[in-house]
């Protein structure tokens, strides 16, 4: 009997929507995604969205770190990887990224004003009760209301 090929993962929410253990095992992955953040902070890194965001890296001196360089918000990329299980959510680790055009950011989720004792809401994956500052949101592209009246 032949082991079973892994499921190609081609979205964000279903690299998302992984336990830490299975992202762990590095199943592969190709999505296309706007680039949302070009961090100056964190060279070969940056979150991309295609409806779900998520974090993506490329291995320090690889090709696919020089072709996350030439990567602006706004650009559409196609990414070949795998998944990773990173520090608060599962993240992809890219083995190839292409730059294939350009579009607008997509709509940020707006989180509700936080009443007394009540949680943050967006449709995002993770437990209800979870705080922006868990890692629930990381890297949504997110709107958050002012204390402005």
């Amino acid at each position: 009997m032949q082991a079973q090929e892994p499921v190609l993962l081609t979205t964000c929410a279903a690299v998302r929507a992984l336990s830490e253990s299975q992202a762990a095992r590095g199943l592969p992955v190709h999505v296309k995604a706007v680039v949302t953040l070009v961090p100056s902070d964190a060279p070969g890194r940056l979150t991309v969205d295609d409806g779900t965001g998520i974090w993506v890296a490329a291995p320090p001196s690889s090709e696919a770190e020089t072709s996350v360089g030439q990567a602006r918000v706004g650009d559409v990329v196609e990414i070949e990887g795998h998944t990773h299980e990173g520090r608060f959510a599962p993240t992809i680790t890219i083995a190839r990224l292409r730059i294939v055009g350009r579009a607008k950011l997509p709509p940020a989720r707006r989180l509700a004003r936080k009443s007394a004792g009540a949680q943050p809401t967006a449709p995002l994956p993770g437990p209800p009760t979870a705080q922006p500052q868990s890692g629930r949101f990381t890297p949504q592209h997110l709107e958050s209301p002012g204390d402005a009246p």
